[in-house]
Order: structure tokens, then C-alpha cells, then sequence
């Protein structure tokens, strides 16, 4: 395990603070994914495929998959058992599974329905926490006991096992894998790292004094829920090798929004993929699913995708397409009643555009060294 410390940020100059808020002008293009009694929730999609934990039953829990264009719900898991964190790419869905009493990590493979769900991970111990990209599998591993908990990586198309990190990094969580290495969270109060596949090296991407958590990667950018100005907020970290070193820009998303808000809002459940970042916003008295669509590295638009009555959370982004699940009960501290909805931008559909240009210049500097 190699640790790369310090690493120089490169900085714009002179940029004007501009912030647009968009309105989804056409009719409201959602679709009410899943409608069964109780609970359907921890959305994830890839393609046209969503897939989704469900309660249905009460006494069960189970793994659905939906096709988007024609709408078939298959049940994909085959033993009741408790579940959690979902995750799919391509023909691949993956889940941690605690039906022979402790975690692991099952599969169900598209490609081979025939085989059903089945454990690719179940040493001893629990393993919990997937994320996938393609062929690539992380979780977090804690068969060393109570108090180990690593960050490991499964290549499933060469069988290949590697571990991350070691007790001596203390506990990780949250992993989030792109093609170009895997962002997670280390310790209670929250540091955020990369572990980077180029040069297999683990690098600090956020270690504030306060308290960050829930990364998420896509491509060079690292996202994360962050409470360093007292109320959570989403940062960002884009890298990128300039004359063959490696950069690091830490930018903060929605800090800049709130600028002019005399209360400032939460959000959470940050995702990416590709320019299209999804997050959960409560700036209207309840949480809503917002679209920040970025145009370069690091400056975007933000667009309010949907403000129902009831809490909204864990948006998911993939192509023009967003999946997300409500929360139907009352009670802030459980949610005994979702479903699972779906927007997707109309082929040519247009944004109404409000904005507020504040003309005061950020002024960056050129090049910022962590230690």
C-alpha cells in the first residue's frame, strides 16, 4: 500500500461566481417506477436497467430488476433474507446478502439467468458495501474481526482478489469505483481517499477537520457530503496530470449556490455519472432530487427535477435518465412506505432559466500544496 503525500492543487483565476437555476419547462417526464405495498428503495440503473431493494412481501426481502422500455419487473434473488446496496453494470447485479448469517456478496448475471443469485464473496466474517464498474467489484471486508474493516478489490474476469488497505488505516466505508480507481471513506468522523489503479497508490482527497462522507467517483471527479460550514454541503474533487504531475482541484458545489441564502440548506446522497451530478436538497422545507449538469471541470447548471410532497432521496444518475425513491411516512426516522420513480429529459426538450450573476471575482491563485 503506497501513500503520495503532498499533491499540489492547480487553480483558475479571476472566474465570476455565476449560478443558474433551471425549471424542466416540458411536461414533467416521471414515471412512477414501482407502486407495491411497503418499501422499494436503494434505486440503482445502468442502460435500461433499474434495479431496486424491496419489502413487498414484509416478511422478505428481495432484489427487483426493471427493464425500462418495456417495463418487465423480474424478482431476481431466490431466499427472503435481509439485503442492501444494490448495484449494477452491464449484465451484472450485485448485492450484500445476509442469508447464512453473516454479510457477503452475491451476484445475478443477466447473461445466465439459469444460475440465479449466487455468492461471488463469502469468506468469514462479514463483507458488505459493493460497488461495481464493469468487470470490477469493491467492498468492504472484515473477516480480520469486529474492528477490521478493508477496502478490497475483485477482478471477476480474472479472478483476482487484491486488498486496498490494512488495519493500520483504521476502518473504511463507502466505497465508489470509476475506470480510474476507487474513492472511500476512512473513520468515524470521515476523511475521504482514492486509491488510484494507474500507479496503485492511495491518496488523501479530503481529511478536514470536520466531518465528510458518502464519496462518489465518476471518471476524475470525487464527490462527497461535507459539514466543515456547519450545515452539509456537496464538494467536489476533480485530478488531472498537468505536464505529467498529478493536480488536484477541491471545489466547493454547492457552497457557491448558497452564497446569497440567509439559511442554508442540507443535501445529500450525491452521485455522478458522467457531466451529471444528482443530489438530494431540503432548501424547500422537504427533501427534493436536483440535477447540477456540468459544462466544464468544474462550473455546471442546476436543474430542480422533482419537488413532491413526500422526502425524496438516493437519486441515481445514468445517461438523461435519473432514479430515485420517496419516503412515505410521516415519521422522519423510518421509512416504512416508497417506490421507486424515474425522470428522463423528452428527446428536444428545453429549460426555462433563472439566474443571479454575483460579480465579484474568486480569485484562486496558482498552484495550492497540501501537507
Amino acid at each position: 500500500m503506497l501513500r503520495n503525500n503532498p499533491i499540489q492543487l492547480v487553480c483558475f483565476t479571476f472566474i465570476p461566481v455565476i449560478f443558474l437555476l433551471f425549471q424542466v419547462a416540458a411536461q414533467t417526464p416521471i414515471t412512477h417506477v414501482s407502486d407495491a405495498p411497503y418499501c422499494q428503495y436503494y434505486a440503482d440503473m445502468d442502460g435500461d436497467w433499474i434495479v431496486w431493494l424491496d419489502n413487498r412481501t414484509v416478511t422478505e426481502q428481495h432484489i427487483y430488476l426493471y427493464h425500462i422500455p418495456d417495463s418487465t419487473v423480474t424478482q431476481i434473488t431466490t431466499d427472503g433474507s435481509t439485503k442492501s446496496r444494490p448495484r449494477i453494470s452491464g449484465h451484472r447485479v450485485v448485492w450484500a446478502d445476509h442469508r447464512n448469517g453473516n454479510w457477503d456478496i452475491y451476484n445475478y448475471n443477466m447473461l445466465y439467468p439459469h444460475l440465479n443469485d449466487y455468492p461471488l464473496i463469502d469468506y468469514s466474517g462479514d463483507q458488505t458495501e459493493p460497488d461495481i464498474f464493469g468487470d470490477s467489484l469493491v467492498y468492504i471486508d472484515k473477516r480480520g474481526g469486529p474492528a477490521s474493516s478493508n477496502l478490497f478489490f475483485y477482478d471477476m474476469a480474472n479472478i483476482n482478489e487484491i486488498q486496498i488497505t490494512d488495519d493500520a488505516m483504521g476502518q473504511q466505508f463507502h466505497p465508489s469505483i470509476s475506470e480510474y480507481g476507487i474513492a472511500f471513506q476512512t473513520g468515524a468522523y470521515g476523511d475521504i481517499y482514492l486509491y488510484q489503479f494507474y500507479n496503485q497508490e492511495i491518496l488523501d482527497v479530503c481529511t478536514d477537520i470536520y466531518e465528510q462522507r458518502n464519496p462518489e467517483m465518476s471518471g476524475r471527479r470525487i464527490f462527497w457530503e461535507d459539514n466543515r460550514n456547519g450545515n452539509w454541503d456537496i464538494y467536489m474533487l476533480y485530478y488531472f496530470y498537468y505536464y505529467g504531475s498529478l493536480k488536484h482541484l477541491e471545489w466547493p458545489i454547492t457552497p457557491l449556490m448558497e452564497r446569497n441564502m440567509a439559511v442554508k440548506p442540507d443535501q445529500c446522497d450525491p452521485h455522478i455519472w458522467g457531466d451529471n451530478l444528482v443530489f438530494a436538497d431540503d432548501r424547500n422545507g422537504n427533501w427534493d432530487i436536483y440535477l447540477y449538469q456540468f459544462h466544464n471541470a468544474i462550473w455546471g447548471t442546476l436543474a430542480l427535477i422533482s419537488d413532491a410532497a413526500e422526502d425524496e432521496f438516493g437519486p441515481r444518475a445514468c445517461g438523461d435518465r435519473i432514479v430515485w425513491y420517496d419516503d412515505e411516512d410521516p415519521n422522519p426516522a423510518i421509512i416504512s412506505e416508497s417506490d421507486v420513480f424515474m425522470w428522463e429529459r423528452p428527446a428536444g426538450a428545453d429549460l426555462s432559466i433563472s439566474g443571479s450573476d454575483d460579480k465579484d471575482p474568486v480569485i484562486l491563485g496558482d498552484y495550492i500544496t497540501y501537507t
